[in-house]
């Protein structure tokens, strides 16, 4: 019973980190990417051997009509590292230490095997840029 008790704080703890991370998107705001109205998927524990981060992948339509996804990356810890933005698909899983979007012979995988999140990653034929000079979550 005590151990059913600590496992289910240790997921309940798990989930509020998540959120928190969603939550701070859209307070913070950085960049203007993040509105309140936009579906937050959060996926946690990306973890290589020496680090883990956890990912918040979000969409929404603008004002435009364009359909807008990013994936936000923040260290386990919380801190906001930067973001990829552009996508045509949100991504499906983790896998170990990389984030899987929908199969494509043309790339699909971000790999944070390399201890920071890589600068430029290739899915689905196209290449998206990691932009980290934000301002950083406390």
């Amino acid at each position: 019973m005590k151990l059913s008790i600590l496992i289910l704080g240790l997921l309940t703890s798990l989930s509020a980190l998540a959120e928190s991370n969603a939550d701070w998107l859209k307070l913070h705001n950085p960049m203007g990417y993040f509105p309140d109205k936009a579906e937050y998927v959060s996926y946690s524990d990306l973890c290589n051997a020496n680090v883990c981060f956890d990912v918040v992948a979000v969409s929404y339509v603008t004002e435009t009509n364009k359909g807008m996804r990013r994936v936000a990356v923040f260290s386990a810890t919380g801190e906001y590292l930067g973001v990829y933005s552009g996508f045509q698909e949100m991504p499906e899983k983790v896998v170990g230490s990389s984030l899987l979007f929908p199969e494509s012979e043309y790339g699909n995988i971000i790999s944070f095997g390399e201890g920071k999140p890589p600068a430029t990653v290739y899915i689905d034929g196209e290449i998206f840029d990691f932009e980290s000079d934000f301002e950083s979550k406390p």
